[in-house]
């Protein structure tokens, strides 16, 4: 009992020096968690005050980034000449207009009708020199204004719903390792021990099938069907075997009825006659064995 005891006021006393060096370094790092709190806050404040000046400039005549980013109008480029009626300009215009819509939303965006085309239309009329016949200015401006916070409510991401992460499937180094951990001297241990231990045999029997179905494929170009396969089990069942590459070879031969050259050729020695057989016969058959054996 005394030395339960000791241990119990040892692994106590270890404890609380442990909670003590926590707290310890825990003071030691809030002036530099501070810090680094201040700092991204500060860094926040820039990029906000930058975008609150890119919108702003938005909003003036003949923007400087939107003509480095843009290409300026062209008629001759779009086949055009100075003849060529306002309406029809205008018409080439909307439909530019409305085919960037159409990307912009099928790239995950709702655009709020009529604010964002009020909004992106004063864009427009601000930078006249633009080439707003084409559908990639319309993009590029979109692009720009959408990434300075420009549209405010006019423009809205969709959230795609995120896939559930799919499990990786667990291994037999998984299991093992697990039956390592385990404290198998408690009940509940060799409970779990003995669950993952069948756990794995299945896991391990699981994937002797499956290589021996690849084999079957590759060597006799034969599917196995489930009815086939089950049928494969209980013969094994029923023979006392296990799940291995030697059982499943009896299947193939008993069960499927699939054998290479040399098990036929087994096969047919076993079944052969000699007793009755001719001295030609034998001599056949002691011939191709030779040959084939």
């Amino acid at each position: 009992m005394s030395s339960i005891r000791q241990r119990n006021g040892l692994a106590a006393f270890e404890k609380e020096l442990a909670e003590k060096e926590q707290r310890a370094q825990d003071e030691r790092e809030k002036p530099i968690r501070a810090q680094v709190q201040r700092n991204a806050e500060l860094q926040a404040q820039i990029e906000e005050t930058e975008r609150e000046i890119a919108r702003q400039e938005l909003m003036k005549q003949d923007s400087p980034e939107l003509a480095k980013r843009c290409k300026k109008f062209n008629l001759k480029r779009h086949g055009l000449s100075s003849q060529t009626p306002v309406g029809e300009l205008r018409e080439m215009i909307r439909r530019a207009f409305d085919e960037s819509n159409r990307q912009i939303e099928a790239s995950g965006f709702r655009l709020e009708h009529p604010a964002y085309g009020e909004t992106i239309y004063r864009i427009m009329a601000n930078n006249p020199e633009l080439d707003w016949l084409s559908t990639e200015t319309w993009l590029t401006v979109f692009e720009y204004a959408q990434s300075v916070g420009y549209f405010d409510r006019a423009v809205t991401k969709i959230e795609q719903p995120k896939a559930p992460e799919q499990e990786k499937p667990r291994t037999l180094e998984d299991i093992h390792r697990e039956i390592d951990n385990l404290d198998s001297s408690t009940r509940d241990g060799a409970l779990n021990a003995r669950r993952l231990a069948v756990e794995g045999t299945g896991l391990a029997w699981r994937h002797v099938f499956s290589e021996w179905k690849n084999q079957l494929a590759h060597d006799f170009h034969y599917q196995i069907s489930d009815n086939e396969a089950q049928a494969c089990i209980d013969y094994c069942k029923r023979n006392g075997l296990g799940i291995d590459e030697k059982s499943l070879n009896l299947c193939r031969q008993h069960v499927l009825g699939l054998k290479d050259k040399s098990e036929r050729l087994a096969s047919e020695v076993e079944q052969f006659d000699w007793a009755h057989a001719t001295f030609e016969e034998s001599q056949a058959m002691k011939r191709r064995m030779r040959e084939e054996l």
